[in-house]
């Protein structure tokens, strides 16, 4: 039986936010990105959204919710969008018209700062 070596790549790095560190889990994938948000100390997995590039619509995502989460919905849109690719989205804490730009500017500076792991 022949072995093949992992496309998989993993990732972690932390943020603050509202005076709450938050860790970002990266997992790279061939074709595709999951990533997972949630306060340091209390990682649960609540929510899922993947969001995917529209064949229909030029830079357009189409979303849908796994697991029922409206910030995890949101930053998969836009990350579907930023990364050209398919994106899953695990948003594991409440996110406000407040929080939710700064968790989009960690992902995005990350991004930006090492792409290969996106």
């Amino acid at each position: 039986m022949k072995s093949t070596s992992s496309t998989f790549v993993s990732h972690l790095f932390t943020g603050e936010v509202s005076g709450q560190t938050v860790n970002y889990r990266i997992l790279r994938m061939q074709d595709s990105v999951f990533i997972y948000i949630g306060k340091k100390d209390e990682e649960v997995l609540d929510g899922l959204a993947v969001g995917l590039l529209s064949p229909y619509q030029d830079r357009e995502a189409v979303t849908t919710s796994i697991l029922e989460s409206t910030e995890s919905f949101d930053i998969a849109q836009k990350l579907a969008v930023k990364l050209n690719k398919p994106v899953f989205v695990s948003c594991n804490m409440n996110v406000d018209r407040l929080i939710a730009p700064v968790i989009e500017s960690h992902l995005i500076q990350e991004i930006k700062e090492r792409p290969e792991f996106f």
